[in-house]
């Protein structure tokens, strides 16, 4: 059963190529409207929302709040590593990024 782990990879793989090529179709061919930037003689005037202090001082709130709450998503891997049953690396390599992504 070494081989089933290296199978499932490979198939795991070849799906996520498919939906990225997909998704870069869905883009750059049929939907390139959607992803454009401005329309061709459209004026923006650019309205300044936050200050440069303002900015920089939320990133860096943000950021340490991100890696406060990352510290106890990576501290609770083992245990449920050891209560479902599920290896680490699938916990680390796709649970991980799912969670994140979706947060």
């Amino acid at each position: 059963a070494p081989h089933a782990g290296v199978d499932l990879s490979r198939i795991i793989s070849l799906v996520m190529a498919f939906v990225y090529v997909a998704f870069l179709v869905f883009q750059l061919r049929t939907h390139a409207s959607l992803f454009s930037g401005e329309e061709e003689g459209e004026e923006h005037v650019a309205d300044e929302l936050l200050s440069v202090g303002t900015s920089g001082t939320l990133l860096f709130a943000t950021t340490c709040a991100v890696a406060y709450c990352s510290e106890f998503l990576v501290d609770s891997i083992e245990g449920v590593s050891e209560t479902y049953g599920l290896p680490k690396s699938f916990i680390g390599l796709i649970l991980l990024p799912i969670v994140g992504n979706a947060a």
